[in-house]
């Protein structure tokens, strides 16, 4: 506003004013920030689930997933058929880490079994592990089938609350032994 025909005395006023600000940057100033939290771990409780976990595959979580979304099968190859993902099955280790999900059409014993076998047989064959017990929150976990699979392959199923992997032995965490649970 100060050079070429904006020199006249009418758009004096014109050139003394702020700069125009972008739509963008105006619409950010009138958004209130929302304010953060801030979770503070507690030491004493803090990589509890590895404790006594000395090598890979000692003591596993599972827990299920749910997508709203159904996803097509690795074999549909793009055709619609009528099984499609519904959810799936997350396998954590609790000594590495590690995670792995296996995908399933349905959240069935039947289902998770197969998922647990397809986890099993990839640790066995890629990492040469063995997997000694679970620990899965009661749902579909909890079914006779599931269990007494489980109690085929001699290993140790133990049950924590739904949603509580986090929480440590003395608190939620119910220990049960696969013959403790087949008598009751």
């Amino acid at each position: 506003m100060r050079h070429g025909p904006f020199v006249a005395e009418k758009y004096k006023g014109a050139s003394r004013c702020p700069h125009p600000i972008c739509e963008i940057c105006q619409y950010a100033k009138n958004c209130t920030p929302i304010a953060g939290t801030t979770t503070k771990s507690d030491h004493a409780v803090e990589g509890h689930l590895k404790d006594g976990n000395l090598h890979p595959s000692h003591h596993l979580s599972a827990d299920h997933f749910e997508s709203r979304l159904l996803g097509r099968t690795f074999s549909s190859y793009g055709a619609d058929n009528a099984v499609k993902y519904k959810g799936g099955c997350v396998f954590i280790d609790h000594m590495s880490g590690y995670i792995h999900p296996e995908l399933q059409a349905g959240l069935f014993s039947s289902e998770t079994i197969r998922a647990k076998q397809n986890f099993e047989r990839m640790l066995c064959l890629e990492h040469g592990v063995i997997v000694d017990s679970y620990l899965p929150d009661n749902g579909t976990f909890k079914a006779n089938t599931f269990v007494s699979h489980i109690q085929q392959h001699n290993q140790l199923l133990q049950f924590c609350g739904v949603n509580a992997h986090h929480i440590n032995d003395t608190h939620d965490l119910m220990t049960t032994r696969l013959d403790n649970f087949m008598q009751s």
